[in-house]
């Protein structure tokens, strides 16, 4: 009878244990949007990426000391994100494993490269203009 209520008593805080990790998808989008800068030496210079809690994504350049959103060389991004499978991000139809992810830092993995986000809580964004 014991073990019963030893077993009861750990997969009640196992479960609870587990409830408690945040979802990824909030930490990512936070209560509306975030503001992410990708650090690397891109040709772009300085990226911005945009991740809303409705999944839309979007990437800012600075440019003549402003923020633009940039819709790609050959117009043909995909302005959608999701996770899958908890470790997985889609992002321009593209899927990357997640191998960090914090409130203020998220990595993520693709076949040939790594890339760093880390966020930009001062950044605003008029959302009525993303995406038109």
């Amino acid at each position: 009878m014991k073990q019963i209520i030893y077993i009861i008593i750990f997969l009640f805080f196992s479960m609870l244990l587990f409830s408690c990790e945040k979802d990824k998808k909030i930490i990512i989008h936070g209560d509306n949007y975030k503001i992410w800068e990708k650090v690397s030496f891109d040709v772009l210079g300085k990226e911005y990426h945009y991740f809303d809690n409705k999944g839309k994504w979007t990437i800012f350049i600075v440019q003549n000391g402003c923020l633009k959103e940039y819709d790609g060389d050959d117009n043909l991004l995909d302005k959608r994100w999701d996770i899958i499978d908890d470790s997985t991000m889609i992002k321009n139809g593209i899927k990357a494993r997640i191998i960090a992810l914090t409130d203020t830092m998220f990595i993520l993995d693709y076949i040939k490269r790594r890339d760093t986000f880390l966020v930009k809580p001062n950044i605003i964004v008029n959302q009525d203009i993303i995406g038109k």
